[in-house]
């Protein structure tokens, strides 16, 4: 039976080799045309195993938030006369390089300010049969990147591929990044969160034009990994999000974080760069006088921006990110989740074995200046771990250090390396996943955790990076489907899958058994996971939940400490 399922997979993939993807593929004689609310659109088809997919690019969902809209809330797309050719990828918004590895570091000469377009794949508009002709759920992804990096044109945000296996409509959108999507003034001039409210302006593009494209508003899901998923944590805290979806997967990120700031803390920052490019100095302040100084930064070089902000945060120079105290985040978004002020939603809920590594790589790499583990020592590594935390904590957490340090040999460098990684994963992805899903399950939300144990054949990462941040998207999203000959078959099917389960949660807030056997819900008393693995689709307990007891101190808000609304 296992052989005779083996070829019948080897069969359909065969199939999906064989039909050309993009534009080489069958295409119906005429391009699609859509109406929107700012006028038509038009796309192009594409054809990806044997099923049409109508591809929107760059739509705009808001005007360009340039001059005087520079550092302002979002403001809907103007109309315009004709029709809106949708066929090119719109550039990212403005952005650093990315560091990936030694080797892959991310070109983002082409960011810019005009960013806020949105890119849309759908199966819905050529359908020939009653069954498939119904309008289709929708999910709305964010991407990661820190707040600070990221993309829709990136290739593996292609959403062709899970719209064509999932039978489902994506919307991708880009949302303002770094100093101009999260500078904080505490004013209406300069609100901050103009990221998270950028989201916010795509949500509501969708509800009000996704019917025309085949899309069903009354069934979005929330999509996001890393940043994208604690951006899809804060709208499930945010009132103004109420409404505009059902359901939510958070892939290694949640809200439960420590750095959203103070509207306070922004104001300050606001005034150090003011300073470094000339705006402000000890006598014409941001309090004293704020509309100078606001107009100033609005119309300043935004290449000098970003290089004062680079220069004023060497350590981090992603360091504008979300802040609470406004109408979006009323609260800090721990004290939010403990008074339980979270939308009814329906939600999956994960990370990978090895959240932490790439950034313990980007930190060998970048700051210890060393390439070869086995260089270091248990207690350099331990000394630099204990800056770091300082950095972000404001204090030194040598407790917590020394736990994961316990078992490493003084001379490790690779252990203690390892054992960093998983410091900094938990600290960063497992801990703040873990502490949403169970304050979610003990008011009675339906959750499904999971946790990717699969180490992909193609990774970029070293070996002894093991499992990391990421590494599980290509499966999700069937970027593999791409280029079908950098993986496994055994992981392609992996990844149907995957797409299998995450669209049939995205229409029914429900998963599909797998395999014969049933995924468990999280639960306050039964905190039960699904193991990932194209071998191994399991059911068993969260792994990290002793290291996150070493954390709570530091991440966790409790009910005695959440101020009443």
């Amino acid at each position: 039976m296992q052989a005779q399922r083996n070829a019948i997979s080897a069969i359909l993939l065969g199939a999906v080799l064989s039909v050309p993807y993009g534009v080489q593929g069958i295409r119906p004689k005429d391009d699609p045309v859509v109406f929107t609310r700012s006028g038509y659109v038009m796309g192009r088809t594409n054809v990806f195993f044997n099923k049409p997919i109508d591809t929107f690019l760059g739509i705009p969902f808001a005007e360009p938030p340039l001059r005087e809209l520079r550092f302002r809330k979002p403001m809907p797309a103007k109309q315009w006369e004709g029709i809106y050719n949708a066929a090119q990828m719109p550039f990212p918004c403005l952005q650093y390089d990315t560091f990936v590895t030694k080797k892959i570091t991310i070109d983002a000469s082409n960011s810019t300010e005009d960013c806020l377009y949105l890119n849309v794949w759908t199966p819905a508009l050529h359908c020939n049969t009653i069954e498939n002709c119904g309008a289709k759920s929708v999910i709305v992804f964010f991407h990661g990147g820190g707040f600070d990096t990221g993309g829709n044109s990136y290739f593996f945000y292609d959403g062709t591929q899970l719209a064509a296996l999932g039978d489902v409509v994506v919307v991708v959108p880009n949302y303002r990044l770094g100093v101009f999507g999260f500078l904080s003034a505490g004013h209406p001039d300069a609100p901050g969160n103009m990221g998270l409210l950028d989201q916010l302006a795509a949500l509501r593009w969708v509800r009000d034009n996704i019917v025309h494209f085949g899309g069903r508003p009354e069934s979005v899901t929330l999509m996001g990994q890393s940043a994208g998923a604690m951006s899809v944590g804060f709208h499930m805290l945010s009132p103004l999000s109420r409404g505009l979806f059902k359901r939510a997967i958070l892939q290694s990120g949640s809200p439960y974080l420590l750095q959203p700031a103070s509207l306070k803390a922004g104001v300050e920052r606001v005034q150090q760069l003011a300073e470094a490019v000339g705006c402000a100095d000890e006598n014409v302040t941001l309090s004293g006088h704020r509309h100078h100084v606001l107009e100033c930064l609005r119309w300043a070089n935004a290449s000098a921006l970003m290089a004062a902000n680079r220069e004023l945060n060497v350590l981090n120079p992603a360091s504008y990110f979300p802040s609470y105290g406004d109408d979006f985040l009323p609260d800090d978004p721990r004290a939010l989740i403990e008074r339980g002020q979270i939308a009814d939603v329906d939600v999956i809920i994960g990370t990978n074995r090895n959240e932490g590594s790439p950034f313990v790589n980007y930190f060998m790499v970048k700051v210890l200046r060393q390439e070869d583990p086995r260089l270091l020592t248990r207690d350099e590594v331990g000394f630099y771990l204990i800056l770091l935390f300082h950095h972000v904590l404001g204090e030194s957490p040598r407790e917590v250090t020394s736990h994961y340090l316990r078992n490493v040999r003084p001379e490790d460098g690779r252990g203690a390396l390892a054992a960093a990684g998983d410091a900094i994963g938990d600290f960063l992805f497992q801990c703040p996943v873990n502490y949403f899903a169970e304050n979610l399950a003990a008011r009675n939300r339906t959750v499904y955790m999971y946790y990717f144990d699969h180490r992909p054949s193609y990774s970029w990462w070293g070996d002894w990076l093991g499992v990391a941040h990421f590494d599980e998207f290509f499966f999700v999203f069937g970027t593999l489907f791409r280029d079908m000959h950098m993986s496994t078959m055994e992981e392609l099917e992996f990844s149907s899958k995957l797409i299998q389960i995450w669209s049939t949660f995205a229409r029914k807030g429900k998963v599909p058994k797998i395999r014969g056997n049933r995924w468990p819900k999280f639960t306050a008393e039964w905190p039960l996971l699904l193991n990932l693995s194209p071998k191994n689709f399991t059911v068993g307990w969260e792994p990290h939940s002793e290291n996150c007891r070493a954390w709570e101190r530091y991440l966790k808000v409790t009910p005695d400490n959440a101020v009443a609304s």
